[in-house]
């Protein structure tokens, strides 16, 4: 029959493993929103609010030392807190400048607030999916940037609820992060709860420690390692033939 057909064409784009969505986690940062593009335009605005040069060289100085950070803090080595009041510091340090780093931080972060680039089809995915299924947002970093940025992007009423280290208290990749977004969705773990998240660590295997599913969105090379995601999508667009 047409109907038999059309799922059984469904069934051959889904992954071998797949549990049926109760709900879907989602990161932001480089999985809902291009933190590259929404990060440099904020830097070049602090940049020009405190009366410092800004080109291509010295950004992707800071880069290289904000990329480090972050590698470090999905090891566990640094809270992102920790993060936040280094990666100044040391870029000052790097090209040599005499800074208030607190002070561009603070700077900085209301301008990332504001900036809200999104990922290829990011917009559509979500309307897609949120119209199916309960969506969350599950993030490390600042609440209200993070909810701020969601509010500039038009996209926070798709969300149910966000989840943000700094009100839960432990970040991704440990357990007890995603066990409060569990809690505070009133749920349990289950392979029917799926996070979908860019990094193979803070994402994937944080949340398959903790009983979920995981989708990785690998939009740029890293290395798993013994990480296996149930899933692994190189564009958003392709969540609508996994889960539709």
């Amino acid at each position: 029959m047409p109907g038999d057909a059309k799922g059984a064409a469904q069934d051959e784009r889904r992954p071998c493993f797949f549990a049926k969505p109760q709900a879907i986690l989602f990161d932001l940062d480089d999985t809902v929103f291009d933190f590259t593009a929404c990060s440099q335009q904020a830097l070049r605005r602090a940049c020009q609010a405190q009366g410092i040069p800004f080109d291509g060289q010295r950004y992707q100085a800071y880069r290289m030392i904000d990329d480090a950070l972050w590698d470090e803090q999905r090891a566990g080595r640094y809270t992102v807190q920790q993060v936040m009041q280094m990666r100044f510091v040391r870029w000052f340090e790097y090209l040599g400048l005499s800074a208030d780093e607190r002070a561009f931080s603070l700077v900085y972060e209301r301008e990332l607030g504001r900036a809200h680039v999104l990922e290829p089809d990011a917009r559509e995915v979500l309307i897609a999916l949120a119209a199916r299924w309960p969506l969350y947002a599950a993030s490390n970093g600042l609440a209200d940037m993070q909810r701020q940025r969601l509010e500039e992007a038009g996209l926070h009423a798709l969300f149910s609820s966000v989840f943000v280290s700094d009100e839960i208290g432990y970040e991704k990749p440990d357990t007890r992060f995603f066990q409060a977004c569990l809690a505070r969705m009133n749920t349990k773990a289950s392979p029917s709860i799926w996070m979908v998240g860019d990094s193979a660590v803070a994402d994937v295997a944080g949340a398959q420690r903790a009983g979920l599913s995981a989708c990785l969105y690998a939009r740029h090379p890293q290395k798993q390692g013994l990480i296996k995601p149930h899933h692994t999508i190189a564009r958003l667009r392709e969540l609508l033939s996994v889960f539709l």
